[in-house]
């Protein structure tokens, strides 16, 4: 039992000595987070499996990230078949910190959030906003698209005051008028560009943050079904006093 156990190991380590001194380094680097020696003998496997298949389709050391976006369509389906790709994501992984490989490349805002895009090229080109003002309404207007789409017809005014009063609960005041203003901004565009009528979301606007009960249960009360348009004034004070206006 012992002996065959031995000739698995050596048979893996021979596999995949064509990526040494790497493999050395990766296993450490998996001590390092701490997983098992059962755990790393296992994604060592599994690395020597996938090796051998990118070995053969004539891949080498410096075109791994290449190899692992093709073997995708080899090692798919159940857990056990997709086991050898999770071990090499890990294994390039581990090269791109050590930059060995290039790092990932992030997909750009044109092809993430299109209409981001489209904002900042008119908010620069139409308004002379500078890049650091943007990129800081781009921080809020992200989480803004993640929350609520890209769609404006999601932008109802319970959506809108609900995304803002959360998203500025665990910081206050001040970030609630930097979340506030980013999101006018944003409406303003969609305004401008003809996605949707002029009106009562210009003057979307936060003054104070706090007493969220109270804001959240008079914000219950704001029709799910209302447009963007209808972003009255009335609204806009549920987030800027935590009550309805009277007139």
């Amino acid at each position: 039992m012992t002996k065959r156990k031995y000739r698995h190991r050596r048979s893996v380590n021979v596999r995949i000595n064509w990526l040494q001194p790497h493999v050395d380094g990766f296993k450490h680097w998996l001590v390092q987070r701490n997983h098992s020696a059962a755990t790393i003998t296992e994604v060592v496997r599994l690395l020597a499996l996938w090796g051998d298949w990118i070995r053969a389709a004539g891949h080498n050391v410096d075109t791994l990230t290449a190899g692992l976006s093709a073997s995708a369509s080899v090692f798919h389906g159940n857990r056990t078949a997709r086991a050898p790709q999770g071990a090499a994501k890990l294994f390039v992984e581990y090269l791109r910190e050590l930059d060995i490989l290039p790092p990932k490349q992030r997909p750009s805002l044109d092809e993430t959030w299109p209409e981001l895009a489209t904002f900042r090229r008119w908010m620069r080109e139409q308004r002379g906003v500078k890049a650091s003002t943007l990129d800081t309404y781009q921080a809020v207007l992200v989480k803004f698209m993640m929350s609520l789409g890209a769609d404006p017809a999601a932008c109802t005014a319970s959506a809108i005051c609900m995304f803002v009063l959360e998203s500025a609960k665990p910081r206050g005041r001040h970030w609630a008028q930097s979340i506030t203003v980013a999101t006018r901004a944003y409406l303003k565009h969609l305004v401008a560009m003809g996605k949707c009528p002029a009106g009562g979301s210009t003057r979307f606007r936060t003054s104070q943050v706090g007493n969220w009960r109270r804001r959240r249960a008079f914000l219950r009360k704001v029709t799910s079904t209302a447009s963007l348009p209808h972003v009255t004034a009335k609204a806009g004070y549920a987030i800027a006093r935590g009550f309805p206006r009277t007139h």
